[in-house]
């Protein structure tokens, strides 16, 4: 057993859900139907994951079934951050893995590696993959305690993740 794996009853998977484009992150692709790749990327965390919080800015009845459904706080910008923080208010463990449903399945290796390099580095809040030429934040570990920088971070009107990390502490983890 790897101590530096948390158990899985401690991790909650996060998984995002946008809506028709209005969040803002053109970068992730939004799907029509949710439920083929919820049902998908739901059943894969879940193997991992004591428990699975679904975090989506559109109809939240849509994402019923997959786990527990939640919407950004009112009065927050629908983005995906705010989904992240409505997620985890949420969760109750101290770890989370985050990824949008409809991302390819991780390899199970590189979501072991983003905890136990998370869990190793304690001042990091974040453990992102990276090929090298490229970082993926919309997938990664994060720390529950991240909870109050990125509350901050929207109330001072932040919805980039990119400029979320640029204030973050995070781990960058070597990936093919």
């Amino acid at each position: 057993m790897d101590p530096w794996l948390p158990h899985p009853q401690s991790v909650t998977a996060l998984i995002l859900a946008l809506d028709d484009g209005r969040s803002g992150a053109d970068d992730v692709s939004a799907a029509v139907d949710w439920a083929p790749e919820l049902a998908r990327t739901s059943a894969y965390l879940k193997r991992r994951c004591g428990t699975v919080i679904v975090a989506t800015t559109g109809d939240p009845a849509a994402c019923r079934g997959f786990g527990r459904v939640v919407v950004p706080q009112r009065g927050r910008e629908p983005s995906p951050l705010a989904c992240v923080e409505s997620g985890m208010l949420a969760s109750s463990t101290p770890w989370l893995l985050f990824m949008p449903a409809g991302l390819p399945e991780a390899p199970e290796e590189v979501l072991a590696d983003l905890l136990r390099t998370l869990r190793s580095q304690p001042p990091m809040r974040l453990a992102i993959p990276t090929d090298g030429e490229r970082v993926q934040p919309w997938l990664c570990a994060i720390r529950r305690t991240t909870l109050p920088d990125l509350g901050r971070f929207l109330d001072a009107g932040g919805t980039d993740i990119f400029a979320w990390l640029d204030l973050t502490p995070h781990a960058l983890v070597q990936v093919p």
